[in-house]
Formats: structure tokens, C-alpha cells, sequence
């Protein structure tokens, strides 16, 4: 059968989106004929769109009967479902699309009638890995590429104005929140590191929500809840380093270019294995403790995040910091 016209699911989070890039570039490449569409979730609309120019991108927030409607409308060839779920599954079997690509470890895995048997729970692998080995099924075998993007510096500088930030200071951004996703370092030990970054001469940006960044305006200029996310990524490709938790704007920063500090726990399934940042800029800590099992909120060490040193941290994110450039022409214009 003829592929004509492609649906490539990944509509979770930011970090999820971008860490799967890979491969649907890699996918299109397979098909290059073929007319391929990513459907995401609304929050990272606005940042697919510019990062997938000439494809076509749609947002459904979750809603079977207006993702079933699309399906049916578009008449897909090829459904691939880099994030399986119950309805989204449910909603191609429904529609008739006749190629569904999914794993083969879920109970409703009898919904795709292309699988994959490889979990993902052991964290052996990088998650861009993991979905590009997803595309086995097809005939498709391909090694990892990341490919940044370049941010017009016009637009950059506008996103700076917009701010009211200077962007002849070195500035290094600072994301303390992770969103739940993961346990996290100490906000106290952000606010130290803040200031050893401020006491070396660098510019503290604060990126996040109000309720992450309460208190830290005395340290550097805090965004709390101001930014949206091509602002974020605007502002990021001026910075020289971004420091983060396992989070969405640590691998947005990779994105465009900026080297990134990222800060993970050793519980096995958010390990940098697995979900690290990609690029040769990237740098990334976690406590000197066995890698285990804990839930967070639930360590059974108490709080091994603590035993990340902050010198330990504004060491690596000092040294990286200091031998780069900002990002101007390098990477993929958007």
C-alpha cells in the first residue's frame, strides 16, 4: 500500500515533543513524498508550528470526538503513536486508518496492527531512542540526529525589549520548576546558586510560574508566569546557559542551541538516560547516591536531592558558561 498521507501522535508535554523530533524527522525522510501531519497538545502548539515549518500541525486536547472527526476527515494512510493512549487508539481503529503504529505493551495494543515490543520503563535508553526505534515496524532504522534551530536574532531582540532586557549582559536563565514531573533539587539551593551566577558576574534570568518564583526578584529578573513558550525560546537563544530540571525549558533551551545545566534525581525512570537534554552542550548532575526506585515526594533516603552540592553545580554550569558563545547562526533558521 501507498503512503500518501501521515499522522505522527505525540501530544503530551514540551520535553516529550522535542525529544521526539528526531524522529518524526525521520519518518518524513522515509516517506519523503508523503504529506505528514503531528498532532500535539495545545500548550506546545505554538512551538510546533514554528519548529515544523511546511508540515501541517494539529492540537486536540484530548477530545475523542474531535480527534475521531479529524481522522475521519483526512483519511490518513499511516497513523504512528509516539504516545499511546486508550482513546487516540481507539479513535484510528474507529476511523479505518489502515496502518496504526503503536506499542505492543498496552492492553488495547490490539487497536494498532503495527507493534513494537520494547518497554520503556527500564530507562535503558534515551527517549528520543526509544521512539525512533518505534518505527522498526515500518522498515525504518535510524540512528539519533538532533538538529537545533536558529531564532532570527531580530526576533530574539524583540522578545528582549518586550522584557526589558539587556541583552549586552551575560545571562544565564534559571528554572527551578519541574512540574511535578520529577523530584526536584531545593528551591533554596536555586537562590544560592543565583547568587554565586550573580557574584561571577552573570545576568539572572528567572523563568517559570508565579507560584515556582516567589521571592527571588532580589537575584535577578524574575518572568514569573509572564513568558509564553516562543518567548521563552526567543529569550533562551541569547542566553549563555540555561540551568533546569528535568523540564520542558531545559530541552526547549537544547533546541535552540543554548548549553544547559540539567539537574535529575537517581530515581530510575527520570534518570538522564533517559529523558537527558540532547546536543553536545549538555551537561547534566544528579546526587551521588545508587540509582532507585522512589516516587516523589516518597524518598526512602529522606531527600537525596540535597546531597547535590551547589558548588557542585554552579562549578559545571560556571565552566560551561564562560566558553560559550550566544547561539547567532548556527543550527536551522526558523
Amino acid at each position: 500500500m501507498e503512503i500518501n498521507k501521515i499522522l505522527a501522535v505525540r501530544d503530551d508535554r514540551m520535553g516529550d515533543f522535542i525529544l521526539t523530533l528526531p524522529a518524526i524527522h525521520a519518518l518524513q525522510e522515509a516517506f519523503p513524498s508523503a504529506r505528514l501531519t503531528v498532532a500535539v497538545s495545545p500548550i506546545v502548539y505554538p512551538l510546533a508550528v514554528r519548529v515544523l515549518p511546511g508540515k501541517n500541525v494539529f492540537s486536540h486536547a484530548g477530545s475523542f470526538s474531535k480527534f475521531y472527526s479529524f481522522l475521519k476527515s483526512e483519511s490518513f494512510d499511516l497513523v504512528v503513536f509516539f504516545r499511546p493512549r486508550l482513546g487516540t487508539a481507539l479513535g484510528a481503529f474507529l476511523a479505518g486508518i489502515p496502518k496504526r503504529l503503536g506499542t505492543g505493551y498496552r492492553g488495547y495494543s490490539f487497536l494498532y496492527n503495527f507493534k513494537h515490543f520494547e518497554h520503556r520503563h527500564t530507562a535503558e535508553k534515551q527517549e528520543a531512542e526509544y521512539s525512533i526505534g518505534l518505527l522498526k515496524p515500518l522498515g525504518i532504522e535510524k540512528s539519533l540526529r538532533f538538529d537545533t534551530i536558529n531564532i532570527d536574532v531580530k526576533e530574539a531582540e524583540g522578545a528582549a525589549k518586550k522584557f526589558g532586557l539587556d541583552l549586552s549582559k551575560n545571562w544565564v536563565a534559571v528554572h527551578s520548576g519541574s512540574g511535578g514531573s520529577s523530584p526536584n533539587w531545593p528551591k533554596k539551593n536555586y537562590v544560592e546558586l543565583a547568587r554565586k551566577l550573580s557574584e561571577a558576574g552573570f545576568s539572572v534570568l528567572w523563568t517559570g510560574s508565579v507560584p515556582e518564583l516567589q521571592g527571588v526578584d532580589e537575584l535577578g529578573v524574575s518572568l514569573a508566569g509572564k513568558t509564553e513558550i516562543w518567548d521563552l525560546a526567543c529569550l533562551y537563544s541569547r542566553c549563555k546557559l540555561v540551568v533546569a530540571p528535568s523540564t520542558g525549558p531545559l530541552h526547549l533551551a537544547t533546541l535552540v542551541g543554548t548549553p544547559v545545566v540539567g539537574i535529575y534525581s537517581p530515581v530510575r525512570v527520570n534518570l538522564p538516560r533517559r529523558w537527558g537534554p540532547l546536543g553536545p552542550n549538555a551537561k547534566t548532575l544528579v546526587p551521588p547516591v545508587p540509582e532507585c526506585s522512589c516516587k516523589a515526594g516518597a524518598c526512602r533516603r529522606g531527600d537525596c536531592m540535597e546531597l547535590l552540592a551547589v558548588e557542585r553545580v554552579f562549578q559545571t554550569a560556571f565552566n560551561l558558561a564562560e566558553r560559550a558563545a550566544v547561539p547567532l547562526t548556527s543550527g536551522k533558521q526558523v
